[in-house]
């Protein structure tokens, strides 16, 4: 079986991208698993942090997406991801620049591409209404907001501790998949490849989580740093921006329109007062099409 695909990233957070609206047989094959391990891998594979599988519509969505991270689990939710299917159908599928509907394991988002001079390099996708409700990040932990960081992980976190000025304590948000926010005052000490798998699997998160060092700089400034659920240390995570903005705002200290400047760029969140949803705008850029073979379904 020949399946062609597109090379994507957002902000540096590299995804492989199948379009499969019209080919049931692609979404049907009983290898995504083992197929995006291989196919992600850097230096065997097409290399990137995950593959988003497009597919129909289903349950009152426009478009249905599949998402695996670079480990071959699944995940409920990829901003970047989301802003690069946003461009993928404005281009390829005629969609142009309305808002569309895109349904995943855990959320129904809607996503619009932004013309531009230069087409469509730019796009914003509405995650919906963040939650730190416990039982739906999920936490094991009577609140979210403000929740001990776990003595083993302090242990294990000692070494920076007092130079990235970490905060005790961490923020746990939903935004269609798992987060915890770490307040820093110097993001650039946290060793993010040695911090983050201490907490992701750590017995608080049953399903594990995306670990986020922010460094709140203004009201309306911050920067972050991801350790990603089942992909590592990612360039950008788009719905952790989404996460540590709301985070922020819990916590008395960023604005709900906010900056985010991750290690791959900049993106705009905003946290809308009225409506309760949290969005955010940012590139979207194609890298080069492909076409490999797997074997049959």
């Amino acid at each position: 079986m020949r399946i062609d695909f597109v090379k994507v990233h957002g902000l540096g957070n590299d995804l492989i991208l199948v379009d499969a609206i019209d080919r049931p047989e692609v979404l049907a094959h009983s290898g995504w698993s083992a197929l995006a391990t291989a196919w992600c891998a850097r230096h065997t594979g097409i290399g990137a942090d995950g593959v988003l599988l497009l597919g129909p519509g289903r349950a009152g969505s426009d478009f249905s997406l599949r998402i695996l991270n670079a480990d071959g689990s699944e995940a409920g939710m990829c901003g970047n991801g989301m802003r690069c299917v946003a461009r993928h159908l404005a281009e390829d599928r005629g969609v142009g620049d309305r808002w569309i509907s895109i349904r995943t394991s855990s959320a129904l988002v809607r996503a619009r591409a932004i013309r531009s001079h230069e087409g469509y390099d730019t796009a914003t996708v509405e995650l919906g209404e963040p939650s730190t409700t416990p039982a739906h990040i999920p936490l094991l932990a009577p609140e979210a907001v403000r929740v001990e960081i776990p003595p083993g992980v302090r242990s294990d976190w000692a070494a920076w501790w007092s130079e990235a000025g970490a905060d005790g304590t961490m923020t746990c948000v939903s935004v269609g998949n798992p987060h915890a926010v770490i307040f820093v005052r110097q993001v650039d000490s946290v060793p993010v490849d040695l911090a983050g798998p201490s907490l992701e699997r750590h017995p608080l998160f049953p399903e594990g989580t995306n670990v986020h060092f922010m460094e709140p700089r203004a009201a309306g400034s911050a920067r972050v740093r991801t350790w990603e659920r089942g992909s590592g240390v990612t360039q950008a995570c788009g719905s952790g921006a989404c996460a540590s903005v709301v985070a922020g705002v819990l916590r008395g200290v960023l604005s709900r329109d906010c900056a985010v400047e991750l290690p791959g760029g900049s993106l705009r969140v905003n946290w809308d007062s009225d409506t309760g949803r949290v969005s955010m705008t940012g590139p979207a850029v194609v890298v080069f099409r492909g076409t490999a073979r797997v074997g049959g379904v």
